[in-house]
């Protein structure tokens, strides 16, 4: 029985600990959570405060970004704390803000090569989303934790705009800004979205829309993304070797 009785006393302590230890890692989590939402709705436009809370959470504010967006895949039942704890067991160098029915994952990138961890990154939301019944969305990638309003239109466009596709052989199928933005670019009937309409017009799309280029560049590239930018299909597509496409694509 006095063993029984330090048993109790111990697994008690051990409780309370543990109940201390969750309480903290709650309200540090919700504390970031509450800042970035705030950045990404545009709450937060002070460049000092940005860089102060910044280094806080341990993110350069200047580096460039990609926002992720997990929303619910029409009829699903999902468990957004849940998902979003989730995910950050998986990704714990990337803030996760879940917010309503939605969950925000910011992946900040080194500048020299911003997207060498899109494939770690999207190898861990995909499978995810896909079992606990998201639609995972990308927005482009954009300089800075300031420009988290920017992203956050990118990825909803990917959402609206896009179909689930991979930008590359062996990378997992989301819907991706940079796949929404072409076909959006080159596409003469266009839906009206700020976010799109301001990259289209200083791209190199806008200037070939515009009459640059040879004839029939923008209708070239809207085949080849359409295929995925691989040169065999693209050929089939159009009718052609696939050398006359390496050639005009260079």
């Amino acid at each position: 029985p006095g063993l029984l009785a330090r048993f109790d006393i111990l697994a008690r302590h051990i409780q309370q600990h543990i109940r201390r230890f969750d309480t903290l890692r709650e309200r540090t989590f919700e504390k970031s959570a509450a800042f970035l939402l705030d950045v990404l709705r545009g709450n937060v436009s002070d460049a000092r405060l940005i860089a102060q809370q910044a280094r806080r959470l341990r993110i350069d504010a200047d580096a460039p970004l990609r926002l992720y967006e997990l929303s619910p895949a029409d009829g699903a039942e999902t468990a957004v704390t849940w998902s979003a704890r989730r995910i950050a067991s998986r990704l714990p160098d990337c803030p996760v803000l879940p917010h309503e029915d939605r969950i925000f994952v910011v992946t900040p990138r080194r500048p020299d090569s911003p997207w060498l961890d899109d494939a770690r990154i999207e190898a861990a939301l995909a499978p995810l989303a896909r079992s606990d019944g998201y639609v995972l969305a990308a927005s482009g990638i954009v300089g800075g934790l300031a420009r988290l309003p920017l992203a956050l239109e990118q990825a909803v466009a990917a959402r609206v705009l896009g179909t689930e596709a991979p930008l590359a052989e062996g990378r997992p199928a989301l819907r991706h800004f940079e796949l929404s933005f072409l076909p959006y670019a080159l596409g003469r009937n266009r839906p009206s979205t700020g976010a799109l309409e301001a990259a289209a017009r200083g791209s190199i799309i806008g200037f070939l829309r515009g009459g640059g280029g040879a004839r029939g560049d923008a209708d070239f590239l809207a085949c080849l993304y359409e295929h995925h930018c691989r040169t065999a299909d693209t050929a089939r597509a159009l009718g052609v070797h696939r050398n006359t496409v390496a050639n005009r694509l260079r």
